[in-house]
């Protein structure tokens, strides 16, 4: 797989980056130097220099396991990454890039972020119809929400007061209330709704600030 790194100004490709198999995740380190990746085929994290594209290393995750998610703490010492086979998620050290915490969850963990707080860790299930809080800190289980069918990203409002949540198999969007993760609205009509961005951009498993 290739990543294309894009100049906003001229909408151009700098350069590409020849990631892993099955390339799945994408986050930036907090300083914007570093560029990894999820690589679901071959149960790997793939770490990059963002202005060259240099590979930097390639770090392994238990076999079998497909890495999935990737998200950077809010303190930005660890990255969180859901391995969806193994159902489990694993604390990377972000300078190590050592695993120092492996954590379990229900089945199928996917998209993965952080409150706008910084308070909560939120995992969606996929495969378990569940969207699982963890402490942000200690990564101890806090409460599941029931959500639809292979809910795989989500996202924060930009005022932060509610959840958007894709899931693809109900072929709709959860709006949850983001105090206490129950559901409060559902937009249906969305064949294999897969993930959300808002403008301006919040907290979320694919785009935060």
């Amino acid at each position: 797989a290739e990543i294309a790194i894009v100049d906003l100004k001229t909408m151009k490709v700098v350069h590409s980056v020849k990631s892993g198999h099955e390339t799945e995740g994408v986050e930036f380190s907090p300083d914007g130097k570093l560029l990894l990746v999820t690589n679901e085929g071959d149960d790997t994290v793939s770490v990059y220099r963002v202005g060259s594209g240099t590979p930097v290393r390639t770090v392994k995750m238990p076999k079998g396991s497909r890495p999935r998610g990737i998200r950077a703490s809010p303190d930005g010492r660890q990255y969180v990454v859901t391995l969806e086979n193994t159902n489990k998620f694993v604390v990377l050290d972000s300078g190590s890039m050592k695993i120092v915490k492996t954590v379990d969850t229900k089945l199928g963990p996917y998209g993965v972020g952080f409150d706008p707080a910084g308070k909560h860790l939120l995992v969606a299930a996929a495969r378990d119809k569940t969207l699982q809080v963890f402490d942000a800190k200690t990564y101890e289980h806090i409460s599941d929400a029931p959500v639809g069918q292979r809910c795989w990203h989500f996202s924060f409002t930009p005022d932060g007061s509610k959840l958007l949540l894709a899931c693809g198999r109900s072929n709709a969007v959860y709006v949850l209330d983001a105090s206490n993760y129950q559901t409060v609205k559902q937009i249906g009509d969305l064949p294999l709704a897969w993930g959300i961005v808002t403008y301006p951009a919040s907290s979320g498993s694919i785009e935060s600030h």
